[in-house]
């Protein structure tokens, strides 16, 4: 893919539908609070799909790096944004990263490759780690402890919610090895 088609869809796309989303969900919370029988505290987020930032991530990948570290940067500041332009908003922006490579279809050759040589299981976890965390930012009331982060899916799970190693087995690809991490510790 060429630099600027990467740019277009990370960066640019993702800066288009944020901003579209923030109306949204601003009128979600504006017609939330004009309901005297709604208790319930609604906490609406913007998450994307972007890494922290950190120099290793960006090697070999230029055009690559630079499109999701745009989207980053933007979860980082939007805090400041919606608080200014939406000063009572609980719309909680947000970046999230795996800390280990997930299983996918992107992954499938990677897989093959390996298959005879003892497998992709020391590499790759369960797409389920995905889907539990995300599950988990969306049940995740605590705006002032995750809003304008750039999440690491077991980090968050651990800090946030106490997994321990033992939790984390059941995403293994194979169930006798802990993947390697792709990212760098908290």
């Amino acid at each position: 893919m060429q630099p600027h088609r990467l740019w277009g869809v990370n960066g640019r796309g993702s800066f288009i539908v944020v901003k579209e989303a923030l109306q949204w969900l601003h009128a979600g919370e504006q017609a939330q609070t004009s309901d005297p029988y709604n208790q319930k505290i609604w906490t609406p987020k913007i998450i994307v799909v972007s890494p922290p930032i950190y120099k290793r991530f960006m090697r070999g990948k230029i055009a690559y790096g630079m499109s999701k570290v745009a989207m980053t940067a933007m979860m980082l500041s939007l805090p400041t944004d919606i608080s200014r332009t939406f000063p009572t908003s609980r719309i909680t922006p947000l970046a999230i990263w795996p800390g280990t490579s997930i299983q996918s279809a992107a992954t499938a050759a990677l897989e093959a490759s390996l298959a005879n040589s003892g497998g992709a299981g020391k590499y790759l976890r369960k797409a389920t780690i995905w889907s539990d965390t995300l599950v988990k930012i969306l049940e995740d009331d605590a705006k002032e402890q995750i809003e304008g982060r750039a999440l690491i899916d077991d980090d968050y799970l651990r800090e946030r919610w106490g997994y321990t190693d033992k939790d984390f087995v059941q995403y293994r690809l194979d169930p006798n090895v802990e993947p390697v991490r792709a990212v760098p510790k908290v």
